[in-house]
Parts: C-alpha cells; sequence; structure tokens
C-alpha cells in the first residue's frame, strides 16, 4: 500500500538544443553517461529540438550532444537528484572548416 506519497525515485535531464543564432537543431544526438556506472542513455532531439532524459537515478552525469558539421558539446557534473527535473539549453557553434 502507498502512503499517498507519488515521490519519483529518479530524476530527468531535458532541454532543447540550438545553432548560435538560436534555431531550434533537430536530429542531435545526446549521450547522457552515469559518471559513476558509466551507464549510457542516448537521445535525438526532435524536429524542434527538443530532448527528454527519464528515469535517471540520481547522481552525476555528463551530457554530451554531437551532430555533423557542428562542435560537440560536452558538459560534466550534471546532478540529478531524487525527483528532480534539470532543464538544459545546448547552444551548438558550427565546427571550423578544414581543408
Amino acid at each position: 500500500m502507498s502512503d499517498g506519497q507519488n515521490q519519483r525515485e529518479e530524476g530527468a535531464i531535458y532541454g532543447t538544443v540550438v545553432d548560435a543564432s538560436g534555431a531550434s537543431l533537430p536530429g542531435v544526438m545526446i549521450s547522457i553517461v552515469d559518471s559513476a556506472t558509466q551507464r549510457e542513455k542516448v537521445e535525438i532531439s526532435d524536429a524542434r529540438g527538443q530532448f527528454r532524459a527519464l528515469s535517471l537515478s540520481p547522481g552525476s552525469y555528463t551530457v554530451k550532444a554531437q551532430l555533423e558539421g557542428f562542435q560537440t558539446y560536452v558538459k560534466s557534473d550534471v546532478q540529478v537528484a531524487v525527483g528532480g527535473d534539470i532543464p538544459l539549453r545546448i547552444t551548438m557553434n558550427l565546427a571550423d572548416i578544414e581543408d
């Protein structure tokens, strides 16, 4: 039986991926890695550049976003708490053109 409390045991990381001009970036691969277990969850941004990684155990995570033609974005030490939702706005810059 429940005591009426519906506290979630996990947290979530969600957000939007945009380019330097603020335009949404769909199709970005977002890798979310648990720093303690190295367990990885992969999400793909939707047509509005949005993503959600649900059911994450509490702890520290590294978030990496990759899209061809853009520099890889990495944010370390993202702290997820029980019942906590962590909003991220990921801004990706164009990759340097190589000869």
